[in-house]
């Protein structure tokens, strides 16, 4: 028997093999068009369909690597995923010639169906949560990286103003104190220089 899952994606609509039994039959993460083949079929109505001649069905889409397996098999049952009310992907059995499917194989088949779609279901959702708490916890990390390029930009403006301020403000104490305690006949000179420094656009030199 050849088993093969695909889940349908939600961006672009595709089925996506995403698990292959046995292992290396060669298509892992292949990717059809929607509505394309037995398992685009099976999403499209979400009825199971079962074929007996599957080399011959008119829903059958194969790439040419494919037709090798092809002539190992004679027919196959695919199986719609479905969660709430909607097909998330197919499961696809196909099996060797001499063997057919019966009515009890095919009841069987569709029960395990029922209970993978609801699981694949929530395995989806909880990926999903993931990778939006993944992308929420980058986008505040740089947010956070910002804050801090903010915070130093901040404390650098001010350390410049600082500085800028520091030689100013000292010149204007020197001449207050030479107010009060310089030559009085002097007086008249400091009063004419604090004018002049205090002027915007004027600096002390």
């Amino acid at each position: 028997f050849f088993v093969s899952i695909l889940l349908v994606e939600q961006e672009t609509n595709e089925l996506v093999v995403r698990s292959e039994h046995p292992p290396g039959l060669g298509f892992p993460n292949r990717r059809l068009p929607p509505n394309t083949g037995v398992s685009g079929h099976v999403v499209q109505t979400g009825q199971p369909y079962v074929t007996d001649d599957l080399a011959n069905d008119p829903h059958v889409h194969t790439l040419p690597e494919e037709r090798i397996l092809l002539q190992q098999v004679s027919g196959s049952i695919t199986l719609p995923l479905q969660a709430q009310e909607r097909v998330i992907g197919v499961i696809h059995l196909a099996f060797p010639k001499g063997v057919i499917a019966t009515e009890v194989n095919l009841r069987l088949l569709i029960a395990i169906a029922e209970i993978a779609g609801g699981s694949l279901d929530r395995a989806l959702v909880l990926e999903n949560l993931e990778q939006r708490v993944a992308e929420r916890t980058h986008a505040l990390a740089e947010a956070n990286k910002r804050l801090q390029e903010l915070d130093h930009l901040k404390s650098k403006f001010v350390s410049d103003v600082s500085h800028e301020l520091r030689t100013p403000i000292t010149n204007l104490k020197l001449y207050l104190e030479l107010m009060e305690r310089g030559r009085s006949d002097r007086q008249s000179h400091y009063m004419t220089v604090l004018r002049q420094q205090t002027t915007p656009g004027r600096a002390f030199g």
